[in-house]
């Protein structure tokens, strides 16, 4: 898996956005608690900022991935769907404002 690398703050200022895909056998650790190495999770990162002016990336993850059934232990397909928000502070005394 390659590493996508980004200056925060500027990908927030510039509102950038970007876009991916990822396998699942190449992320070890969700690998390792699949049923198999089988699945495509798609990504997007979007830069922004918050009603008060916060410089802010929203990350989007979505797909479906093998888990097993701790029922009767075969493979049972989840969807995963997941937004996240992070808001950006240069240091702390930007969380005070």
């Amino acid at each position: 898996m390659s590493a996508f690398v980004i200056d925060a703050f500027e990908f927030s200022r510039l509102k950038e956005q970007a876009e991916g895909e990822l396998a699942v056998a190449d992320m070890a650790r969700l690998a390792g608690e699949t049923a198999d190495r089988a699945g495509v999770l798609k990504w997007s990162l979007s830069g922004g900022a918050d009603k008060i002016g916060h410089p802010q990336l929203k990350l989007s993850v979505s797909g479906q991935v093998n888990l097993v059934c701790q029922r009767c232990l075969t493979a049972m397909p989840f969807e995963v769907s997941s937004e996240s928000v992070l808001v950006l502070a240069k240091d702390e005394e930007c969380r005070r404002h």
